[in-house]
């Protein structure tokens, strides 16, 4: 998959983006079978929410380098994902963005296996 075609799998909520995962009372995503486009009902939905990212995850266009997270050429959420010390999954669970998805295209499996243990906080 060429980079201008990846998926951030941790996006905030807009009308770019898609639902594939919401979080339970653990905080540990469920994924969606397929992605859901935001309409602009169901952004208005969700953002009726105290930040409806840590509720549920999102994806969309990975930005590259106008990203706050990007570093040394790369996302620095999945590099930390692949270099953490957390062994909580010990198998890739189905994921309906995968095979477009930014850090798995980066980091491979490890990265799989931690991402539904990742809440997004676009709070500031």
């Amino acid at each position: 998959m060429k980079n201008d075609d990846l998926l951030c799998p941790s996006a905030p909520l807009t009308q770019e983006s898609f639902l594939f995962g919401i979080l339970d009372e653990k905080a540990e995503v469920h994924y969606t079978e397929k992605p859901i486009r935001i309409t602009e009902g169901l952004a208005k939905i969700f953002n009726e929410l105290d930040n409806p990212e840590k509720h549920f995850r999102f994806s969309m266009k990975c930005s590259d380098s106008s990203c706050a997270q990007w570093e040394n050429e790369k996302c620095s959420i999945a590099s930390a994902l692949k270099t953490s010390s957390i062994n909580q999954a010990t198998k890739l669970t189905a994921c309906a963005i995968r095979r477009a998805c930014r850090w798995f295209s980066q980091e491979g499996e490890r990265a799989c296996k931690l991402c539904k243990y990742i809440v997004t906080d676009i709070s500031t």
